[in-house]
């Protein structure tokens, strides 16, 4: 095997996985945080991929080994990846939609398809070029090229993660990937000598050691970030294990913002008041109280006028410390008078016998796997569980005073139906903001008339600007809470669960304005579905492809290509239950998510090297192969449900998914090579098409991405997603069992 060839397959790998985790965090940041588009971006990724391998196959410069035109295209992929970038802080502009603003997978999809595929296509006519290296034209080096490719991603995912992301901007990193592939064109075009080498790592060096200083990219890094759309001065701009973080200032506003979405706003009086003191009313006497993130626009200042003894956790310290820096001294004196821990909340609750008289839950409405964490029925357990006797949970949503459309009612019913399956009473307040209060006491014991709240404020001495004896009669009317009422108790409302989680979907569908139209009916159609209509459609296909490899009869390549399909389905599938997953058990996909795949890739690699080195390959194997991930599968599964339950700490919890994503990757590395090598063998009598086989595996895992993020996971749940996955791999065995008989080696 020629030395350029394996560099090339390596740095292909490499450079993709790169890439891929630089976009997946530029889109994150784009789309407001929404994990769904992580999806929806691998989706369009892995399809562009597809269809550049398979143009490949068509393309005649591709049909015979050219070192020069696998440099040029280097080159090329190398200059898009900054481009890309670029492209996707834009999409707000382009698409006319601000910072933070929710947008439908419509729009998610069309944003991908412009800023990505252009460099994924390229992507995909280097994997054919790769394959047409083999010196002797073995029909086995195509799964050679699938095993560097996924040894070139793992170091890629390592290196992303534990030098690029730390010490360097996305646009920093992917210009240096530019210069990276102007270096292996060099390489690439001659053969190598030493005195090349020293040449190619000189680029290297100068522009991460000293470039992005020189040409003062960190200036127009910043210049480039959609988060300038919003009005004021931007102050600054910071990445953070759980997003990108900004500072912005408007006359004498101050504002942070996480993945372009508002989470603190200095002065904001009537948003700390409405956080806090409802709640603290709500309690006879309080002396302790546990604030969760919301605590920098004031709503320490406010908790602090009660006397307790407060503890603040802030999911993110980076954002602490910003607003340290930047926000008034007013702003963070408070912070002195209270106990900051700086850990998620989640985290914090598992690891602490503390019981809290008042527990408050500041972060927003559930618009992120991330935040709907924090409203699910194993975190409100949790939370109870943390409560002194008559201690009072409260958190608030928006709303609206004099409509309630159907959507955001389903929404509200939902939270409702949580929270009360796990407290005695639950009172939902009305207003244009819901603050839902719940305590492990009957309902009746707790207060909700503005007589009894004003009683309270006079009786502590308070007084605040919004809730206060003037404003409370006016917001808590007998026809707000009547009205609120008929809209609490659903018949469809659906518990939201860690492995279902419906009001992150349904909050998706309230606010955002591109989830109009046909986008409307079918997510509303589809959560009206049956479960079995899946299932069905499972065995509508497996009945097809049987039926037409029948038809075909001995020597068809449909089941290899089915099972190409399943294979790249199932380990895509498993990859987006994984990195949904870990955002909901642990939080911080954001800062991890290179490792994740890193892993992923690491089994890939795995799982393609000890199945090629088999003399041969059969049927039987690939049968066995696709039982595999059904098993493991349902292990995770069981291990889900078990983390939901709580007791496991995060340390090894992090771990464990690293070993299934690992796992995972193994299966699907490992399928690849055995169904593609069966698919090359029934081409006897000429040259197989080997860029067809890698196009297949792609597409499965586009349609699986894209399924399971924006539909699957959200409408139904990560146990009915894991379900169908075992029932597709069903499908296959059944299939290659079936149809897959002939003469391989």
């Amino acid at each position: 095997m020629k030395t350029r060839a394996i560099i090339s397959c390596v740095y292909l790998g490499f450079f993709s996985q790169v890439a891929q985790v630089v976009i997946l965090r530029e889109a994150l940041t784009a789309f407001a945080g929404v994990e769904m588009v992580l999806g929806l971006m691998l989706a369009v990724w892995l399809l562009a991929v597809g269809v550049g391998g398979f143009a490949g196959n068509r393309i005649g410069i591709f049909r015979r080994r050219s070192y020069g035109a696998l440099g040029v295209l280097y080159v090329l992929a190398g200059l898009l990846l900054p481009v890309s970038i670029i492209a996707l802080r834009q999409l707000p502009v382009f698409f006319d939609f601000f910072p933070g603003e929710i947008v439908g997978p419509g729009f998610s999809l069309l944003g991908a398809l412009l800023t990505v595929s252009p460099v994924c296509f390229l992507l995909g006519l280097l994997f054919t070029a790769n394959a047409r290296l083999s010196p002797t034209g073995s029909k086995k080096w195509v799964g050679q090229v699938y095993l560097l490719e996924a040894a070139g991603a793992a170091v890629g995912g390592l290196v992303v993660t534990f030098v690029l992301i730390p010490f360097y901007s996305h646009l920093a990193a992917s210009v240096g990937m530019f210069l990276l592939a102007v270096a292996i064109f060099l390489l690439l075009i001659k053969r190598i000598r030493l005195r090349y080498l020293p040449f190619c790592g000189l680029i290297i060096v100068l522009w991460f050691g000293y470039g992005a200083r020189i040409f003062s990219l960190a200036q127009f890094d910043k210049s480039t970030r959609s988060i300038n759309r919003v009005a004021g001065d931007l102050l600054a701009v910071a990445d953070s294990p759980h997003g990108q973080l900004a500072v912005t200032s408007y006359v004498d506003q101050y504002s942070l913002y996480v993945n372009g979405t508002l989470t603190s706003s200095y002065p904001h009086r009537i948003a700390a008041e409405e956080a806090v003191h409802f709640a603290l009313l709500s309690h006879a006497a309080p002396r302790s109280a546990l604030l969760i993130g919301g605590g920098l626009g004031g709503a320490v200042g406010e908790m602090l006028k009660h006397g307790v003894k407060l503890d603040y956790i802030e999911l993110d310290p980076r954002l602490v410390e910003l607003a340290k820096e930047h926000f008034p001294a007013a702003a963070v004196a408070p912070l002195k008078d209270c106990r900051v821990v700086a850990q998620d909340g989640r985290a914090f609750l598992s690891q602490t016998d503390v019981r809290y008289d008042v527990i408050i839950l500041n972060l927003g409405e559930p618009s992120t796997a991330m935040i709907n964490r924090y409203f699910t029925r194993g975190f409100f357990m949790t939370v109870k569980d943390h409560l002194t006797p008559g201690g009072i949970f409260s958190f608030r949503v928006p709303s609206a005073e004099s409509y309630i459309s159907p959507e955001r009612g389903l929404f509200l019913s939902t939270l409702y139906k949580t929270l009360t399956d796990v407290f005695a009473g639950v009172v939902v307040l009305p207003g244009t903001t819901n603050i839902f209060i719940a305590a492990d006491m009957p309902e009746g014991n707790l207060i909700k008339r503005p007589e009894q709240f004003i009683a309270r404020l006079h009786s502590r001495n308070l007084h605040n600007e919004y809730v206060n004896e003037f404003i409370l009669p006016f917001r808590l009317t007998n026809d707000g809470f009547d009205y609120l009422h008929q809209h609490l108790h659903l018949p469809e409302a659906k518990l939201n669960t860690d492995l279902q989680p419906v009001c992150y979907f349904y909050n998706a569908i309230l606010w955002s304005r591109q989830f109009t139209g046909w986008q409307k009916e079918f997510y509303s159609e589809l959560a009206r579905m049956p479960p079995v209509v899946f299932p069905a459609l499972i065995l509508v296909l497996f009945l097809l492809v049987a039926g037409w490899s029948r038809f075909v009869g001995k020597g068809t390549t449909i089941p290899f290509l089915y099972s190409l399909a399943i294979s790249g389905m199932t380990a895509m599938s498993m990859a987006v239950v994984l990195l949904y997953a870990f955002q909901v058990y642990l939080g911080f996909i954001y800062a991890k998510i290179g490792l994740l795949v890193a892993c992923f890739m690491v089994g890939m690699s795995l799982g393609s090297f000890l199945l090629n080195r088999r003399a041969g390959v059969s049927p039987r194997l690939l049968v066995w192969g696709h039982c595999t991930p059904s098993l493991m599968a349902a292990g995770f599964l069981s291990w889900a449900v078990t983390l939901s339950a709580g007791g496991i700490s995060s340390g090894v919890t992090e771990i464990i998914f690293y070993l299934f994503s690992t796992i995972f990757g193994a299966i699907g590395g490992a399928l690849f090579v055995v169904a593609n090598r069966l698919y090359m063998l029934r081409f006897h009598h000429g040259p197989a098409p080997v860029g067809t086989g890698y196009a297949v595996d792609l597409a499965g895992s586009a349609v699986g991405a894209l399924v399971v993020s924006s539909l699957l996971i959200p409408v139904w749940g990560v146990s009915y997603t894991i379900w169908l996955i075992a029932a597709l791999n069903l499908a296959a065995v059944l299939i290659v069992m079936l149809c897959g008989r002939g003469r391989n080696g």
